[in-house]
């Protein structure tokens, strides 16, 4: 508390801190699992989401490309024999 009110006086402003426990266990390190916070997302699986959000529009360029192609090959015409006939 007397931290608190040196620091909060000499800044002017209040110190907000924001714990997000993550898991509460019976002993120190290890035990029982008292409680475990069903919405803690791990660094890790944090940014797996975003490069999977990421790489949708990439994805979906090259499917396009790939359909581009695929519709270009079916709209080529067959060779005319005729064609030599009047070259």
């Amino acid at each position: 508390m007397y931290a608190h009110c040196i620091a909060s006086c000499a800044t002017h402003e209040p110190i907000l801190a924001v714990l997000d426990p993550i898991k509460i266990l019976s002993g120190s390190f290890s035990g029982q699992t008292l409680y475990q916070n069903p919405h803690y997302m791990s660094p890790t699986a944090l940014r797996v989401q975003a490069k999977q959000l990421l790489r949708g529009p990439y994805v979906k360029k090259l499917e396009d490309k790939a359909d581009r192609k695929r519709r270009e090959k079916e709209a080529e015409m067959p060779e005319d024999p005729l064609d030599e006939a009047f070259a």
